[in-house]
């Protein structure tokens, strides 16, 4: 045999007057080139005769990586292991379907990688609904392998609650934090604002509540004219203002001052 792809018996016994079948396995390990290589057959009865075996390359089988789970406003990263399985060192790019799954900025859509070699490529997925119909197919095309496609699906999870903001100031004397409310979604969101106390949970809604805290001396107080379906654009931000304000020492209201 002459090929490095070829694989089979290193002999076969055919009876007179019979036919005889040689079975073989080849691995294509190069998507450029066309002959696998040739098979030799000798014999001192028979003689020497050769066959020639061509390739056709045919794109890896496309496979299916998922369901990935991120908070709707969040992400999430993975990894997906590419393989050069071909003979030589070669070049690979990267081609996304779907805005909903991006690189990780630390990779790059085009890169190099040496036969036999392994390597992890990040992704971040980004869901923009509260759904488990995120799409998208990977493709890498390399000139020595062909094209690999993955497909990936993801699901929108409800967000968790946000890490607490804590808000230190002196007596008598108020400091304002703006805390920035992204909406996530492909479309207009309708949003409200407002304090809840979250020692009563009675009082605890869902939907568009984004702010929770309340004290009722008014030491959290929120500083928007407008608290009720405020319009954003896709991925527009506003700034909410809360201003914190101590007008006297209590030790049983330190533990409120605080907006989860």
């Amino acid at each position: 045999m002459v090929g490095s792809g070829l694989d089979g018996p290193e002999y076969v016994q055919v009876q007179p007057q019979e036919t005889a079948i040689y079975e073989f396995t080849y691995i294509g390990q190069n998507a450029q080139c066309s002959l696998a290589g040739e098979i030799y057959f000798e014999s001192g009865v028979t003689g020497e005769f050769w066959y020639r075996v061509n390739y056709q390359p045919e794109n890896p089988a496309e496979e299916s990586f998922g369901p990935i789970e991120a908070e709707f406003g969040g992400w999430a990263e993975f990894e997906i292991p590419f393989v050069n399985q071909s003979d030589v060192r070669t070049s690979v790019d990267i081609d996304l379907s779907s805005r909903n799954f991006i690189l990780d900025p630390n990779e790059s859509k085009s890169f190099e990688i040496d036969s036999n070699e392994t390597r992890k490529i990040k992704f971040i997925f980004i869901p923009t609904t509260l759904s488990d119909d995120h799409k998208c197919l990977v493709s890498f095309k390399s000139p020595h392998i062909g094209c690999w496609s993955v497909k990936l699906s993801g699901s929108g999870v409800p967000p968790s609650a946000f890490d607490t903001t804590r808000i230190a100031t002196t007596l008598n004397k108020p400091v304002t934090v703006m805390l920035p409310f992204r909406n996530p979604a492909e479309e207009v969101a309708h949003i409200s604002i407002e304090l809840i106390d979250i020692e009563n949970e009675t009082n605890a809604r869902s939907g568009s509540e984004i702010l929770r805290s309340v004290t009722p001396n008014k030491t959290l107080q929120l500083l928007l004219k407008r608290q009720e379906r405020i319009a954003l654009s896709p991925n527009e931000v506003v700034d909410i203002p809360i201003r914190n304000l101590i007008l006297k020492f209590d030790h049983d209201r330190l533990s409120r001052s605080s907006i989860p």
